[in-house]
Order: C-alpha cells, then structure tokens, then sequence
C-alpha cells in the first residue's frame, strides 16, 4: 500500500509539472533566433521580395553554421556526442523478426520469444522452506545515475531525486523488516541486445531487465552487506566488481606473467574459459546455500530469497512469466551474488599452475570470464576438467565453442577434447607488436568510419580534434599500461597518429605537406609514444603504493620464475622499459613513488 500510494503521488506530480517533450523536426542546433531569421525569409519569398529573401538566406545560412559549430561542441562535452557518434559509425543490423526452434524450424511472433526466455528462467529444482531472522536497517543514500530506462513503474531517477528521503525510506524499512517487497519491485521488463551471429537464433541475444529505480535503493543496501562479505571471502584472483580492481589489472598481471616464462625459457599454457548462458544458469537453492556457507547473516538471506522468490517478467507484448532461476543483467545485486555462486568453483581446484614469487597462480577472474595458467599441457587439462565437474555441480556449463587455449610450446599444437569437442588452440608471443598492429588498425576504422564528421564544413577543427582524442585514440589506447613498446612499435605508432592527423585535415598523400607542417595546424600537446610513457608510470606508481603487492595480485612484475635465462643480450621487458624511462633502479623507484604529486 505504502508503495502504491508513493507511486501514484509521483507520477501524478510529474503529470503535473513536468510537460512530456515534444518530437521536433527541425534541427536539434538551430536557435531560437535563428528560426525567426528562417520565419522572415519564408514571409520574404511569399511576398516576392526576391532581393531580401536572398540576403535573409545568406543571414540564415551564417547563423546555422555558427549554431551548428556551437551545438558539436557543446555535445563534445557531454555524453551525448558518443551517440550521436555511434549512430554514425554503426552499420544497419535487421531486428530479429523471427526465430530458430530447437528442431531447426523457423518460428515467428512475439509468444515464441516469450517461450525461450520462459524456459531460459524455469526453475529445476524444488522449493524450499524460507527462514525468519530480522535485523536492523541502516540508512543509505539514494545514488543513482541520470538517463537511465525507468521499469514497469515508469519513474526515472532524476524524479526521485526531489522527494524527501522519508518518503523512500518508509518503504524500505518496512521491507527490510517484514521481508516483503511491493510488487512491482519484482517485477522486470526484458529487453534482448542482439551480438554477433544469426538473428534469428535466441542465444545470439544478451537480456537485460528493466527494473524499477525505487527498489535499487534497498538492494544498495544490501550491495553494501555483500561487498563486506566479497572483500573478505573472495581471492585477490578475482577482481570483478571490486573496489580498487579492474580489468587493466588481470591484463597486465597476465603480459608479466607471459614476459616471465619467456625470459626464463618456460613453457605457459592459458585457458580462456566462458560459460554458457552465467548468469541465467545459476540455481538459486543452491545460491542460497553458498551464501550461507560463506557466512551471510540469515536475515540478508532472506531478504534476497524474498525479492527471487516469485519474480515475474515480460518480453515485449507477451504475458508475463515467472522466474525461476539466474541473476538479472540489469539488477545491481547480480554481479556480486554471482562472484560468490562461482567462487566456490576456484576454492576447489589444486595448487596446479605457474609458480612465480613461491605462490603458484591458476587462474585469473573477471566475473564470469576466466583465465587458467598452468606450466604443462596435462596440468592445464586437468584444470579444464576440474573446473568443468565442479562448475556443472552447481548448474553453470562451459561453452566449447567459444573457449580457447593459448601457448609458447612449440606451434601451438594443444590437443585437449571436450565433450567430443576439441578446444581451439593457438600459439602467442611475449611481445606486444602483434597486439598493437592490431589496436592501430581497429583505431584506422574508427577513424575511416567518422568520415561523414571530419568532411563536415560546420563542425571547427578544435571540435574535430577533440573527438579524435575522445573517441579515436582510447580505441587504439586499449591496455597501453601494460605495453612494452619496440623502436618499429613507437615509429608505427607515430606513423598512425600523423596518419590520423593528415586524414583530419583532408591533406591526400600526393599533397607536398611535410609532417611538421601538418602538425603546427594541430598543435598536439603530447604524442601517442609519450602518452604510453605516461601511462605506464603513472600505472607503476599506483601498483607500487598499493597495500601489499601480493594482495594486488601482482606478483607477475616483481616475482621470480625459476628456470634460465639465453644467452646474450636480453629482450627488454616492461620493468626495464620503466628503468630506461626514469633512469632509476627498482630500489630508487620504490622511494620515489611514494610521494605521488612529486612522481
């Protein structure tokens, strides 16, 4: 009652208040001035003034192009120029209009959407009995971030915002006691994203649920109980939703960990695993269990079985539907709850890995996604099968197709079947030139497929260049921490950026233009090259301040590796390239970054 009476009075109000936003078919950058030049120019041709309809037109172009220029670089700024970026960019993709049945027959019509989503989420498991222990709830804060999807109950969160905080909080502390949640906060709406493969077959979609704004305020609250629980419980392998983690990490641990084995002329093998369909797989019985294992309160337990238990969805048109199994994409406890589902996986698997620093390291974590190490074949396969048992002991299945295995042995030649399937395996080197050859050309089509916006005669040359800095280069930039750049690297890399610069600039290659004359339209105030030196120690000092480096997993850049190394001169390695730059030993370096403003 208490959430139906809020609901009404909010949306009530915004009726109130709030007029709905009118579609224009005019452009979004003309002003209101320059609209009244357009209104005279119209009234100048319907009254056959032919000479001041032209000079209001001439009037009228030379403010749309100033309201233009001045539009561009306003949404430079703003979230918005990356969708508007994006719609440029993206290629036409065909909305699903029908779809694949397990037979193979093609099926169209909204029901039979609605059927595999219904059987994607349909429970195999029995119910059971539910348990009572409340607690105290304490106070939080509403934070949530702007142009987000409303749910079923149609109120966005900039309309939350203004209602006094009592008004919200009534609602939680009644569910937080009595463990009963409005029913609209159960209820999702599913919206599918298409990936990459055939439309019309369901897997190809990722869901996301729509959920109402109002009820993410008491799952923050239990966010925060849980995070307590992950920072406590979980290794430092995964580093998923952490605070302080991120993905730059697991790439840079695993780039030193490759240059280790390397160096001392060790063999490494690394499994890529991906699980089918994670958050949808996941049992909630036995979620509820491993919570419990782990030591969350019976009361947290209960809430989070209550706000599972009986959860309805639609897709689209359809009826609603129950869920009966899975996490949500789009919930905010799904990321943390699935952490502690598979990490009762890991805790089960043998000390079998690559020994560096005396700790062995087997795998490494994101969420769902997975890395195993080992230093031998038959460890590694022992680790795929390990992980393949325990992970079907709690419903989760490996998807064959899309795991791979990747070695320094010999040419990659790896032989580990599956289920009658045979990973894909291939061989890599410990240097990063094939990577950044890589990165360099998906920054190449990022720039060709802007063209329509760099040919644009409205848009001004510092606007250009700073799109090219915000939506060019960090593709080309990707994981630049962990790089160690070659001279041939540092002169492809200075190659692309002059490239990206002449092609900004509309100079053809048959111009007599040299480089240094292109630049001084450019005036850019550090290289690609420099930026790379930048980030890099800007990444060593934040590594070297941390805590404890064995806490912070990274063990790959200061651990030795047993095992010898060629003869001759060596390959320089990313700790070297931080001692060429700075000029400094390791033991230098380690006094020198703890005062960061000075580093």
């Amino acid at each position: 009652e208490l959430w139906q009476e809020f609901q009404s009075t909010i949306i009530k109000t915004a009726q109130e208040h709030i007029p709905y936003k009118k579609l224009e078919k005019r452009s979004k950058w003309l002003s209101a001035e320059t609209i009244k030049i357009a209104d005279q120019r119209r009234a100048a041709k319907a009254a056959g003034d032919r000479g001041e309809a032209r000079r209001l037109n001439k009037e009228f172009q030379r403010a749309a192009r100033k309201d233009k220029e001045a539009y561009w670089d306003q949404q430079g700024h703003t979230r918005n120029v990356f969708a508007q970026v994006k719609k440029i960019q993206t290629s036409f993709t065909a909305r699903k209009g029908a779809i694949k049945h397990k037979n193979g027959k093609v099926l169209t019509g909204q029901q039979c959407s609605r059927k595999y989503t219904e059987e994607l989420y349909a429970s195999t498991s029995d119910p059971e009995p539910p348990h009572d222990d409340p607690v105290e709830m304490e106070p939080a804060i509403l934070d949530e971030p702007n142009n987000k999807a409303p749910g079923i109950d149609c109120i966005p969160a900039e309309m939350l915002r203004p209602v006094p905080p009592v008004a919200i909080k009534a609602i939680c502390q009644k569910t937080w006691e009595t463990s009963r949640w409005p029913k609209d906060w159960k209820r999702s709406v599913f919206i599918p994203l298409p990936k990459k493969g055939d439309a019309r077959n369901c897997c190809n979609y990722r869901t996301i649920a729509l959920i109402p704004h109002a009820s993410k305020v008491l799952l923050k609250i239990i966010q925060q109980c849980l995070r307590l629980v992950i920072e406590a419980e979980l290794p430092d392998s995964q580093a998923g939703f952490k605070r302080g983690r991120g993905t730059r990490d697991h790439i840079s641990n695993l780039r030193w960990i490759m240059e280790k084995c390397h160096e001392h002329q060790k063999n490494i093998y690394i499994c890529f695993i991906d699980y089918s369909k994670a958050f949808n797989w996941i049992e909630h019985n036995k979620l509820w269990k491993a919570l419990q294992e782990l030591g969350v309160s019976a009361h947290l337990i209960q809430l989070i079985r209550s706000f599972y238990k009986d959860q309805v969805a639609t897709h689209g048109d359809t009826e609603w539907f129950k869920i009966e199994k899975g996490v949500q994409q789009g919930c905010i406890l799904s990321r943390f709850l699935f952490n502690l589902y598979a990490g009762v996986i890991m805790r089960k698997l043998e000390e079998i890995g690559v020994k560096i620093g005396g700790r062995n390291i087997n795998n490494l974590r994101y969420a769902d996604d997975t890395t195993l190490l080992a230093e031998m074949e038959d460890g590694l396969k022992y680790l795929i099968l390990r992980i393949k048992k325990e992970s079907e002991k709690i419903s989760l299945h490996l998807n064959i197709k899309k795991t791979k295995i990747m070695t320094t042995a010999g040419n990659g030649a790896v032989k580990i079947t599956i289920n009658s399937e045979e990973i894909e395996a291939s061989r890599f080197s410990a240097s990063c030139s094939p990577e950044i050859r890589r990165f360099i050309a998906l920054g190449c089509s990022a720039m060709l497929s802007m063209h329509q916006i760099w040919k644009s005669k409205e848009i001004s040359l510092t606007t250009e260049c700073k799109m090219v800095h915000a939506i060019v280069f960090p593709i080309s930039m990707y994981g630049f921490e962990s790089w160690t750049l070659k001279k041939a690297d540092q002169k492809r890399m200075d190659a692309f950026e002059l490239w990206c610069w002449r092609r900004l600039l509309r100079i053809p290659w048959t111009a007599r233009v040299t480089n240094k004359e292109a630049l001084k339209h450019i005036t850019p105030e550090i290289s690609l090259v420099g930026k790379d030196t930048r980030f890099r120690l800007t990444y060593f000092g934040l590594v070297m301040r941390s805590d404890s480096l064995e806490k912070a997993m990274m063990l790959g850049m200061l651990g030795m590796v047993s095992g010898t190394r060629r003869r001759g001169c060596q390959r320089t390695w990313w700790l070297d390239a931080i001692k060429t730059d700075t000029g400094l030993g390791i033991e230098q370096l380690k006094g020198k970054v703890q005062d960061r403003k000075a580093w």
